[in-house]
């Protein structure tokens, strides 16, 4: 902060937390995906699937949720997850990737899909 003194503010949100720009999760681990580590969404909005690819990790865990808060889906990859979205209705969901990155960092982060017919 160029040595002048810092205003550290915190801003609860949605069960996660907003310290200068840093989201965190109330476990302390960070929403956002560590350097090298991608998550890719294709068919937003989705009519009959999804394909997720998630690269630069060790693992992750997986999961789509209805806004509720009701899981509808989940597995672990460390690749490509694609998802057959005929069962679910219309609407928007939350996927949900948790995991390590190659580097070892763990990281949470969300997206939003919707699906549409």
């Amino acid at each position: 902060m160029g040595g002048s003194a810092g205003v550290l503010v915190v801003v609860r949100t949605n069960k996660s937390y907003n310290l200068v720009g840093i989201k965190l999760s109330p476990s302390g681990v960070a929403n956002t995906v560590p350097f090298g580590v991608t998550v890719s969404l294709t068919q937003n909005p989705a009519t009959n699937f999804l394909n997720l690819t998630v690269s630069g990790v060790r693992s992750a865990e997986i999961g789509i949720f209805d806004l509720l808060g009701k899981s509808v889906a989940v597995t672990s990859t460390h690749a490509v997850w694609h998802y057959e979205t005929s069962n679910l209705a219309p609407g928007s969901y939350i996927v949900h990737i948790s995991g390590v990155s190659e580097s070892g960092e763990q990281f949470v982060t969300s997206k939003r899909i919707v699906i549409a017919r």
